[in-house]
């Protein structure tokens, strides 16, 4: 970004234009972590963007609470396997 006493973000302007300036690299990044595997380790770069409720449903070991969160959320079998993936990294049960 080249630099602009408008380009700041103390004001509304400023960082509406800050934000639709780097839009498309938040978006390219987070296409990039949706396509990505599961690593295994817990490096800075393995780092996973995830919903606060999805986060409690990986680690969740309540068979009532994980059906409360599945059912919340609408998932379909395929969303299943990918929690189930993050589950099996943690040792945890697979949801069936």
């Amino acid at each position: 970004m080249c630099f602009s006493t408008e380009l700041t973000p103390y004001t509304e302007k400023g960082r509406e234009r800050i934000y639709k300036r780097i839009r498309p690299d938040i978006q390219r990044e987070i296409g990039l972590l949706m396509k990505s595997t599961i690593p295994g380790t817990d490096e800075f770069q393995n780092l996973r963007i995830l919903h606060k409720e999805v986060h409690k449903l990986i680690h969740h070991t309540n068979k009532e609470m994980i059906d409360v969160l599945i059912h919340g959320f609408g998932m379909t079998n395929s969303m299943i396997k990918k929690i189930n993936k993050y589950r099996e990294k943690c040792g945890l049960q697979l949801i069936k």
